[in-house]
């Protein structure tokens, strides 16, 4: 589901990509004076390991994303207990350069998406409302880039979430049938020396 979702990225062209980055980019220059950059009310603290791939305003469009797609209360599990904006770093880390620039751009694309749509704020500064509302017109905008950028990310947020043991109980999900408790591949114990060694 992961290589998926992350092909359907990669299949708008570079060119494509570059046109609509200059024009959210020019929609973010005109309205910025008028954003508010520093409201601290909707942002999910960052983990207190350090990240390899993303940096802190991208992490926050990945929690503010994780927060509008994945179930929140009602005894589901956490955005922090299911370890999804570690498990996209870590994913991330090992991804070829192309590949990572690709979802790097998809998410700074996300964060202005809400200006397209009347909104006067970067997606991670809106309310959990607002944040859900632009995502449902992005799935069904006429637009290829903005349902594959949107589409994209849901898919691969869920796929860490629900991937994550701490969330198969709320959906009745007893795990893999062979009932053998998974192996750390090494790949996975690098990223968990790594972050370690970095430790904040």
């Amino acid at each position: 589901m992961l290589a998926e979702s992350v092909q359907g990225i990669a299949n708008i062209s570079r060119r494509r990509w570059l046109i609509s980055a200059i024009a959210l980019g020019s929609s973010a220059m005109a309205g910025s004076y008028g954003l508010i950059w520093l409201d601290e009310r909707n942002v999910t603290p960052l983990p207190k390991h350090r990240l390899l791939s993303f940096d802190k305003s991208t992490a926050y469009i990945v929690l503010a994303l994780a927060g509008a797609v994945i179930p929140l209360g009602n005894g589901y599990a956490t955005i922090e207990q299911t370890q999804v904006l570690r498990r996209f770093d870590e994913e991330l880390f090992f991804l070829s350069s192309d590949v990572r620039d690709d979802l790097l751009t998809a998410l700074k694309a996300l964060e202005y998406l809400p200006l397209t749509y009347g909104y006067f704020s970067r997606f991670s500064k809106l309310s959990l409302p607002d944040r859900q509302r632009v995502l449902r017109q992005g799935f069904t905008s006429n637009f290829d880039l903005v349902r594959a950028v949107t589409s994209s990310l849901r898919l691969i947020v869920q796929f860490f979430y629900f991937g994550h043991e701490a969330s198969w109980a709320r959906i009745a999900y007893d795990g893999p049938f062979s009932g053998i408790a998974p192996i750390m591949s090494e790949q996975r114990l690098f990223y968990q020396d790594a972050i370690q060694e970095n430790n904040v």
